[in-house]
Order: structure tokens, then sequence, then C-alpha cells
């Protein structure tokens, strides 16, 4: 990765730019491919956004985008197509990992695939058989599957965390071979975009380099279950592109004034608003405790993402439910704008074991707001 490089490539239009020729595209072809919805990220620049070359002369690569940036970025995206912020968010998650734990190399591979417009995942959901990684002399082994992996056909390279062992290992693994991918089993009434399905890693072998920082790395907070604001900031997006349907809707049909509708429009607002808070609250606090490095600091922040998560759930089911009732039935056809929002939306939003975080952390979120 040459210097200067990044900046050139990264954020050269702006987030309206991109926003409106997703739009132009989907409306133009509401079944454009996911692939060329990618490539307009990385045309735009989204891609190799936050990479900064470390000038060290070893190469590698710093990722820096301040959390106002990377939330207004994502819920931009999901305001216009939610799987492919679902997977931008990934992308960007590959991006912080390795510039935490990845030696120098690791990040100028992965540097270089992101400038050149290459889309990267990490895929957690082990299907059955698991995944495994077992060092054979100077090769490791892996065999098992994942299940859930958002960007199956389009992600060039994955980090695919290793649960089997003592601590999770995480290795950069690169997933194009048609042969290991399987789409069939997604059918699950939303983010059909997002290209989620099983790939197989039954008799890859790696070297060894591929294995990102060190066992347990993959855990290490403020940036594992502190990271869950970046998927609730996608899903954001999607909120506020409902409760703006939602009024335009409205105002299309002369409804706009009607007590009852009016009442249904503030309550959306206050849910969408009320979850902004919590994401860019959580947002702030996992950057800050980040740069601080103090425990407490971590721990606060952790649960917070783990809550905004929570709150983001509940306001987005509370919206879509206040629209549909809003719109009605002309609401849940299959292309109507609202449908096809609440339908992905639904779906990102079941994220494993809810009832455990709420919990996990609700002590410790209980004490964040003082005496």
């Amino acid at each position: 990765m040459k210097p200067g490089t990044a900046q050139k490539r990264a954020a050269t239009t702006t987030l309206a730019d991109t926003a409106r020729a997703l739009s132009a595209q989907l409306a133009a072809d509401p079944d454009t491919a996911t692939r060329s919805l990618v490539a307009i990220l990385a045309k735009h620049g989204l891609l190799a956004a936050g990479i900064v070359p470390t000038g060290s002369g070893e190469g590698g690569f710093a990722f820096h985008m301040p959390w106002q940036g990377l939330a207004d970025t994502l819920e931009c995206i999901g305001a216009v197509d939610l799987s492919l912020a679902r997977l931008l968010e990934g992308h960007v998650n590959v991006l912080q990992l390795v510039h935490l734990y990845g030696s120098a190399a690791q990040q100028e591979r992965v540097a270089d695939l992101a400038l050149s417009g290459e889309l990267l995942g990490i895929w957690g959901a082990d299907d059955t058989p698991p995944v495994t990684l077992v060092c054979e002399g100077a090769v490791w082994r892996m065999s098992g599957a994942k299940r859930y992996a958002s960007g199956v056909g389009v992600v060039h390279s994955a980090l695919i965390p290793v649960f089997t062992g003592p601590a999770p290992l995480l290795p950069l693994v690169e997933v194009r071979t048609p042969d290991r991918m399987d789409l069939s089993g997604w059918n699950h009434g939303g983010m059909e975009r997002s290209l989620s399905g099983r790939y197989s890693f039954e008799g890859v072998s790696l070297s060894g380099a591929e294995l990102v920082g060190n066992p347990g790395d993959y855990r290490r907070e403020p940036h594992f279950v502190g990271g869950i604001w970046r998927c609730a900031a996608a899903q954001l997006g999607a909120v506020t592109a409902i409760v703006a349907i939602m009024r335009s809707t409205l105002e299309e049909r002369g409804h706009d004034a009607h007590p009852l509708q009016k009442q249904r429009l503030g309550r959306a607002a206050m849910q969408a608003r009320t979850a902004r808070l919590w994401v860019h609250d959580a947002a702030a606090r996992v950057e800050a405790a980040a740069s601080s490095r103090n425990g407490d600091a971590i721990k606060e922040a952790t649960a917070l993402a783990a809550y905004a998560r929570l709150v983001t759930e509940e306001s987005a089911l509370a919206v879509i439910e206040l629209a549909q009732r809003a719109i009605g039935l002309s609401g849940f056809h299959r292309t109507h704008p609202l449908s096809i929002r609440a339908a992905d939306l639904a779906v990102y939003l079941r994220q494993a074991n809810p009832d455990a975080i709420l919990l996990e952390h609700a002590v410790t979120v209980s004490e964040s707001i003082g005496a």
C-alpha cells in the first residue's frame, strides 16, 4: 500500500452522493445484484474509509474512523438497503480487528484488498460440524463449516473465529471457492441481498501466517460485545427510513393532519430518537474506553453497547407496527418500501440470545445512571 493511496480512494464523495447512487440503482432495478451495490460502495470510497498508512516503513495501516463518521455511514447505508449496511459493518469490523491485532503483513494484505474494492467479512456462527483448526507440523488444517455467513459469493476474504480450542483463534481465509458455498438454506423472509449462507472449510490448509493476533484476542473488549453498536447503527438507518416513509405516505394521502395519524408519527419519531441517543452514547463511550484502557470504563461501555442493541430492537419493532398501522394493507405489498425495510429489519434484529444480554449487563447499566 503506497502512502497516500488510502486517502485518495477513501471518502472521495459524500454520504449523500453514495446514498443517491444506491437509491438510483435500486429504483432502476429493484433486483440489482449485491455485487453491483458493493461496487458502488467501492467506487465512492467506503470500503477504504478509515485506512491510514502507518508510515513506519514496515507496511501495515492504522484504522481511524471516529465513531460519528462511522455511525453516520452505517445509518445512511442502512436507510437505503439494510443488507448492504450489514455487509459494510462486517467489512469495517475486519479492518478494525486486523488493525488492532494483525501483523504488518496481514494489515498490508487487508488494506490492499479494501483499496482494490474487495469486500471483507467476518463469519462467526458455526454450522454442524463446527469449524476446527488443527496444527499438523508446519500446516494448519481446517474442517467444519460456518452458517449465516453474510456475503457468500461476494466476500473475498473473511476472518473465521474458531471456538473449538481453549481460546478463539482468528484466521484470515480467502473464501472464493464456489463448491464450498451454499445459499440454499437462507429462506428467512428478509435480508436476501445479504447473501447469507453456508461455507465449508473442510480440508482447507493454512500456513499459520493467516492467524491474526493471539488466541483470545477476538473476544477482547471493548471491541467484541462493545462493537455491537455498529449493527445497531445500521438497524437505526432502516428505522429512520421507515419513519420517513410513514411521514411521506401520510402527506401524499392528505392524512398527515389526522390526530391519530399524527400520534402514530410522533410516537415513531420518539422511538427512533431514543434508539439514536442510546447508539450514539454507546459508540462514544466505546471509543473513549478503548483510548483510555480503563477497566471500569471498558466494562461500562461494553454493557451500554449491548443495551443499545436491545433498545434499538424494541424501538424498531415499535416503529414497524406504528408504520404498518398508519399505512395499512398497501404497506404489506412485497414491493412497497415499507414492506421491504420491515422484512429486512425484522430479520436483522434477531441476534443471538438477547435475554442473556439483558441479564448479564443489568447491574452495570443500572449503576451507570448514578445514584
